[in-house]
Order: C-alpha cells, then sequence, then structure tokens
C-alpha cells in the first residue's frame, strides 16, 4: 500500500478521537491557567511546593547549552511518547496527558505570577513554537492509544458478551460451543483488529517523527522567540492565536464524527441502565477505572 494513503487513511479514521483528545486537552489547559492565575495571589502561588519543584527543573535545564537540550528532550520526550504507547491496553497515555494538560496550566500561570501578562504571553508563545509540532505528537500519539485501548477492551466485552450474554453458565458442556462462537467472532473481527493495529503503528511513528522534530526547535528556536515575544507582546498574541486556529481546525476535521461516537456511546450506556449488555459498556468502565486508579497515583 502507498504510504501516503496508509498515513491519510489512519488519520481518517483517527479523526474522531483526536478531536476529542485536543479539545478536552486544551479544556484542561485553560481552565488550569485561568485558575492558577485568578485563585492564586504571587506569593501564594509561588510559595506552592510544586512550583518551587517546578523553578528546580527550569535551573537544571538552564545551565545546559543547547545541543546537550536537545539530546535532552529527545531522550526524555521519546521515553514518554514509548511509554505512552507500550501502556496502550491500560490508557496511560490518556490519563497521563490529562495530569500533564493541567501541569502546563500551572506552569503558564506560573509566567503570569513572575512577569504579568507579559511573561504569560511570552512563554505560552515561546511553548506553542516547538509545541507546534510535539503537542501535535503528543495529542496523535495519545488519540492512537486511546481509539486502540477503546477497541481492545471492547473486543474483550464482546467476548464476554458472547460468555454471559443469555445468560449461560460456563460449563463444560456449554464451552465448546461458545468457543465456537468466539472463532467466529475473532474471524469476523481479524480484519479491523489488523487494521486498528496498523493504524496504532503509523500514528505513534508519525508522533515519533514529530517529537524528534520539535527538540531542536525547542532548545535552539524556542527561547530566542520567546524573548522576542517579551519585547512584543502583540507579537506573540498574533502567534498564540494562529497556533489556536491550527488546534481548531484539527478538532473541526473530526467533531463530526466525534459527535456520533460520543451519541452511540451514551446509547449504549443507557441500554446498560436496563440490563443489556453491549461491548463499548466494558470499554467504558475500564476507561474511567484507569483514569481513577491514574489520578490518584500521580496526585497522592
Amino acid at each position: 500500500m502507498d504510504s501516503r494513503r496508509l498515513v491519510s487513511g489512519a488519520f481518517k479514521r483517527n479523526k474522531s478521537t483526536l478531536s476529542f483528545v485536543v479539545l478536552i486537552s486544551f479544556v484542561i489547559i485553560i481552565s488550569s491557567t485561568a485558575w492558577h492565575t485568578l485563585a492564586f495571589s504571587d506569593a501564594d502561588f509561588l510559595g506552592k511546593p510544586e512550583v518551587q519543584g517546578y523553578e528546580n527543573a527550569l535551573d537544571n535545564v538552564a545551565v545546559m547549552d543547547e545541543w546537550s537540550r536537545t539530546q535532552y528532550y529527545w531522550s526524555n520526550n521519546l521515553s514518554v511518547a514509548g511509554m505512552y504507547a507500550a501502556t496502550t491496553p491500560g490508557n496511560f497515555g490518556f490519563n497521563t496527558g490529562i495530569y500533564s494538560d493541567y501541569i502546563i496550566g500551572e506552569s503558564f500561570a506560573y509566567w503570569y505570577h513572575q512577569e504579568g501578562a507579559t511573561g504569560l504571553v511570552a512563554f505560552s508563545g515561546s511553548v506553542f513554537v516547538h509545541g507546534l509540532l510535539e503537542l501535535t505528537a503528543v495529542f496523535i500519539i495519545t488519540a492512537a492509544s486511546l481509539r486502540l485501548a477503546w477497541n481492545f477492551w471492547k473486543w474483550m466485552g464482546s467476548t464476554l458478551v458472547v460468555f454471559v450474554g443469555r445468560g449461560e453458565g460456563l460449563s463444560a458442556r456449554s464451552l465448546p460451543k461458545k468457543s465456537s462462537r468466539l472463532e467466529r467472532e475473532y474471524r469476523k473481527r481479524r480484519g479491523v483488529i489488523r487494521q486498528h493495529l496498523t493504524d496504532f503503528l503509523v500514528l505513534v511513528l508519525v508522533g515519533a517523527f514529530l517529537i524528534f522534530l520539535a527538540a531542536p526547535v525547542e532548545a535552539y528556536v524556542s527561547p530566542k522567540v520567546g524573548g522576542s515575544f517579551y519585547l512584543a507582546p502583540a507579537l506573540g498574541v498574533v502567534f498564540l492565536v494562529f497556533a489556536g486556529l491550527w488546534y481548531t481546525f484539527l478538532v473541526a476535521r473530526g467533531f463530526g464524527a466525534m459527535r456520533k461516537d460520543f451519541k452511540l456511546i451514551f446509547g449504549e450506556l443507557k441500554l446498560g441502565s436496563k440490563g443489556k449488555r453491549r461491548p463499548s459498556q466494558f470499554s467504558f468502565f475500564i476507561l474511567t477505572v484507569f483514569f481513577l486508579l491514574t489520578m490518584f497515583r500521580l496526585m497522592f
């Protein structure tokens, strides 16, 4: 298959999930920035333990030269992306991504409390210089991971429906019949499963490539552009509007498909409240459980 068709097809089939990931990420980033900006005085915010840790991290990076920072970003960001991909069945990429979005908003607020609105514009603008590559890559990998995990647990849910959907037990007499039904179910879904896996691998590779490109931009270009935004905040605002239009485009591309998917999921959840089992209910249950476990681990 032509590589261009392979990539475009993967994006087309994942556009609903990508829209969802980008949308929820920016809702959290903006909400976190607004909360940490408006709800704290400068002294209270800068005295928080996590803010002290953020300052220490900034100091550690500041002593590196550009090439050392590039290598650090390659090592750190690619390893995080690999962890997102490797932990796909546990939805770790999506759940940790939500927490990371909250931290991004907190870092934006840090510069507001340090330098005022000019500092907020300059720093957030510098983040999106490389973020147009890096954040987009993270969103792509997160969306691919979320879609594959959802469909994996949906398939597992359909397996459970085969066993318990009609109230049959797991007796030795019934097991052979159910095993044959599972084999038929697998044969029916084999092509779909292969397509999900192919799309996942393609998008992870695309995301990794973008992250690789983003590292030297973050090390060499973003700090200089951020300095320009500090001297000319209006230029930073214009750039942030441009970045916002890019992410709005990503959301808009799959917004219709996302609405259809949500309508289908909510419909199956409503059927679950009436005692009718559907595979998507199991996916939603697993996503919720892993989300709560991840948030508990990260926060405590």
